[in-house]
């Protein structure tokens, strides 16, 4: 247990032990600040609405349990609005949140998912890092999350290694199984696609790689090199429009894809005015 952790368990019995020698609103007001910081959001709320049976009409309590229950309703309902497509508005409620209540991993858990789905991958990737290290490895919850957003982020060789680790702590875990089953797919077509370049079925190569575009939008690094790979069997084929395309298209995943710009993209203007 954190030290923080310690401490304001021990303010909420001492905060306890006060109010029980003399009922004040203030005793109760410490108490769900203590509450608050480490994530519990709904003993928060109740340490407040003991305070209102001296005090019903206190303004500093009505404001706070006011706060508290939208804190509170965020971290219940964030995921259903992250799949509405909300995840901006859920990551800038997010961050206060996670401030005032540093304990809460069910709000850090919630940023992951948030950051993934507005497309900072990267930066999901970098605070699950931390959370693996503040809940543990075995936290399959987490280990799935720091998966998915390795797969956003185009690293799949990685992202299946997590994937994988959660499934064996847990074999039924459906997150970690549907994500593992994308990872492959994608990795699979990948290959496919690669193989059948180097054969020379460029025509093959399209088609898979054409297939592997359409599962994860969101995998933008790896989008990129596909779409790359994809522009090199299209001006095999003399397909020089297509060839173009498919050069802005990767560096519209990714900017910084160079081989877009240093082969592709060159390649195919050269081609077409040739």
């Amino acid at each position: 247990m954190a030290p923080c952790m310690v401490i304001d368990l021990h303010h909420i019995n001492d905060c306890r032990k006060a109010f029980s020698l003399s009922p004040a609103v203030k005793f109760c007001v410490r108490e769900s600040k203590a509450h608050l910081a480490l994530g519990k959001f709904e003993d928060a709320i109740k340490a407040l609405q003991t305070s209102q049976a001296i005090d019903p009409r206190n303004d500093e309590v009505q404001s706070l349990l006011t706060e508290y229950k939208r804190m509170n309703a965020l971290v219940n309902e964030g995921s259903a609005l992250i799949l509405a497509g909300k995840s901006a508005a859920v990551l800038a409620r997010l961050s206060s949140i996670i401030e005032k209540a540093p304990g809460s991993r069910a709000a850090k858990v919630l940023q992951l998912q948030a950051l993934t789905a507005s497309g900072r991958a990267s930066e999901a990737v970098q605070k699950s890092t931390q959370l693996l290290m503040d809940y543990g490895s075995d936290d399959i919850e987490i280990v799935t999350l720091r998966g998915q957003a390795l797969f956003a982020n185009g690293e799949l060789e990685k992202a299946q290694s997590h994937l994988r680790q959660a499934l064996q702590h847990d074999p039924d875990y459906a997150p970690a199984a549907t994500s593992l089953k994308a990872v492959r797919r994608m990795l699979r077509l990948k290959d496919e696609g690669n193989a059948a370049f180097k054969a020379g079925n460029n025509e093959e190569a399209i088609e898979k790689y054409s297939e592997a575009l359409t599962l994860n939008p969101s995998s933008k690094t790896f989008n990129s090199t596909i779409a790359c790979n994809r522009c090199a069997a299209r001006m095999k084929l003399g397909q020089w429009e297509a060839a173009l395309a498919d050069a802005d298209l990767a560096i519209e995943f990714d900017e910084n894809y160079t081989a877009a710009c240093e082969h592709c993209l060159p390649n195919a203007w050269c081609y077409k005015w040739a």
